[in-house]
């Protein structure tokens, strides 16, 4: 492949893109290259790594836990859906974050890695389970909602096969909105002239050069999967928050013929439930907020940002996605007695299980000892072999 041939592989965007950074340097590089990197490494080698770990570690038993008899409901259903798509979406970030170490050491090696797979890893798989956690959260709260709002007619409302329709509603969509992206990019291998040796580029496909179709793509794909779950946990926390204080009250004022409408189990997962929506608020709102100035202001896309800090920001954004997914674990130990009790349990038959491990080892390397060592008859015996 000639040089003509290679240039053809840029694309416009990146063209454009070189042309806005020589054109705005000084306004771009509010941080400095230096600064900026530092940021990248602290957060992406180590920021994020740590939080990825400790969240692998949580959801995994959190999986455990809510496969115990004790705990099967409908609201466990979308818990243990919630976990899996949370320890996915870890050890994808996980990936990225190990392929972002790995530059520093085998930079042209890891960016031909990178460019090979994106046409599926980067462009639909590395996203969609953070969509789907998205959507799953927003599920929950509407289930909350429903049982606080009206509780006698709750579980009329909300069956079995009402949480598992959502559930795979809330798998399937993101991938019937997100597959286009399959079909933008195509990884080609791009030769040095007048040489064999070549890199892996990325080429917008025949369907990727119409710029109008994946726009649309785009933002009905972060209408749906961001905003929309966003508004629906936001109004229904509002809801949710009133239903309690109602409820409290009214609990405060019963007598002793009175029967609460909500039973107090349901009032302690309800809490432990609300506390998981407001996390994944927080959490998530400063990078909806900047997909939304992105949407708004078009001098704020992609890659016409104002300036890098705004870069800095996403990574933030990106870490706090991250930390969403990583401590659901921790609310479920501190906020819900049940929960706790069973994470007790699970945590003294791991360590009965060590024990028994280091014991029968210990048992074993004994056995192994005395039988390898003569006994005085057989000592005597061998010597008179070897005297014989």
């Amino acid at each position: 492949m000639d040089t003509t041939e290679s240039n053809d592989l840029i694309t416009e965007t990146t063209e454009a893109t070189l042309r806005f950074y020589s054109k705005q340097r000084k306004e771009y590089y509010v941080l400095t290259v230096e600064e900026m990197e530092t940021w990248r490494f602290v957060f992406y080698c180590f920021v994020i790594p740590i939080t990825i770990v400790i969240g692998l570690v949580g959801n995994i038993s959190s999986f455990i836990v809510l496969n115990r008899k004790a705990l099967r409901s409908t609201q466990t259903l979308i818990l243990l859906a919630l976990t899996f798509t949370d320890t996915v979406n870890l050890m994808s970030a996980l990936w990225y974050c190990a392929t972002f170490t790995a530059k520093y050491f085998y930079r042209e090696e890891i960016e031909n890695l990178l460019n090979l797979s994106y046409p599926y890893f980067g462009s639909l798989l590395s996203v969609i389970w953070g969509r789907t956690s998205c959507l799953l959260v927003a599920v929950i709260s509407v289930e909350r909602c429903i049982i606080v709002i009206a509780p006698l007619r709750a579980k009329i409302i909300w069956t079995r096969k009402v949480a598992m329709v959502s559930i795979a509603i809330s798998y399937v969509l993101p991938i019937i909105i997100l597959i286009p992206n399959l079909l933008e990019y195509k990884s080609e291998r791009i030769y040095e002239q007048n040489s064999t040796n070549y890199k892996i580029g990325l080429r917008l496909t025949e369907l990727g050069e119409d710029r109008d179709f994946y726009g649309i793509v785009y933002n009905v794909g972060v209408a749906v999967l961001r905003y929309v779950p966003t508004l629906v946990v936001m109004c229904t926390n509002i809801a949710i928050s009133i239903g309690l204080w109602y409820h409290t009250a009214q609990r405060r004022k019963l007598t002793e013929d009175a029967v609460s409408k909500i039973a107090s189990s349901d009032l302690q997962i309800t809490k432990t439930l609300l506390i998981i929506s407001l996390v994944f608020f927080f959490t998530t709102t400063p990078g909806t907020l900047i997909l939304l100035i992105q949407n708004v202001d078009p001098e704020y896309n992609f890659p016409f940002f104002r300036n890098n800090a705004y870069i800095a920001a996403f990574i933030v954004s990106y870490w706090l996605d991250i930390l969403n997914s990583s401590i659901n674990f921790i609310i479920y130990i501190i906020s819900n007695k049940r929960f706790r009790r069973e994470y007790k349990e699970l945590l003294l038959c791991c360590s009965q299980k060590m024990q028994r491990i280091k014991h029968a080892s210990k048992y074993s390397s004994k056995t192994t000892s005395s039988s390898t060592l003569p006994t005085s008859e057989n000592k005597s015996t061998s010597e008179n072999l070897s005297l014989g």
